[in-house]
């Protein structure tokens, strides 16, 4: 029910924003997660969060990253760094005792999420972003969730990629409009 919900939220939105808070609110409330973002890379190379869902506390926390800059080699093999460097998703089952979430241990401890997993967000092939899925279960992501969350995460770019098709095709029109009345 998850991916079909997902799925007929592409086919029947037609805004950016709306369908990545839809996809996020899907996640939370279909799939059970403590909380699901989606940040975009700008054109500084500072991952922006666009839409995040969950628990309140959860979000007034997660809402303190946006804005880090990844290029940044602080930053460059932390989880977020590694999906936008390589474009494969990243996957923590084991929050608690895994060295490279340090910085956010006691974060997740604090609102039990005890894995996590991340997506990249792609355009014309090109990573321009993360879908980040947070769960209270530990070794939730077994291979047939990891699938199907792939399957979410592609069917989100795929979209993105054709709202960016559209937006050009309307300026071409709008061009040629344009050099008509000339």
């Amino acid at each position: 029910s998850f991916i079909s919900a997902i799925n007929q939220s592409i086919v029947h939105i037609n805004d950016e924003q709306e369908l990545l808070d839809t996809a996020c609110n899907i996640a939370v409330n279909i799939g059970q997660f403590k909380a699901v973002w989606i940040g975009l890379v700008d054109e500084k190379r500072k991952l922006n969060i666009i839409s995040l869902q969950g628990d309140d506390e959860i979000v007034k926390e997660l809402k303190k990253y946006s804005g880090v800059d990844y290029a940044n080699p602080e930053y460059i093999e932390h989880i977020v760094g590694k999906v936008l460097s390589s474009g494969k998703y990243q996957v923590k089952n084991g929050l608690s005792d895994d060295e490279d979430m340090a910085g956010l241990k006691e974060t997740f401890a604090r609102f039990g999420i005890k894995s996590t997993i991340l997506f990249p967000v792609k355009k014309s092939g090109k990573t321009i972003g993360v879908f980040g899925f947070l769960s209270a279960i530990e070794t939730f992501f077994d291979d047939q969730e990891i699938t199907l969350l792939d399957e979410a995460a592609s069917d989100i770019s795929f979209a993105l990629e054709n709202f960016e098709k559209a937006k050009k095709h309307k300026a071409t029109e709008e061009l040629v409009v344009q050099n008509e009345k000339r």
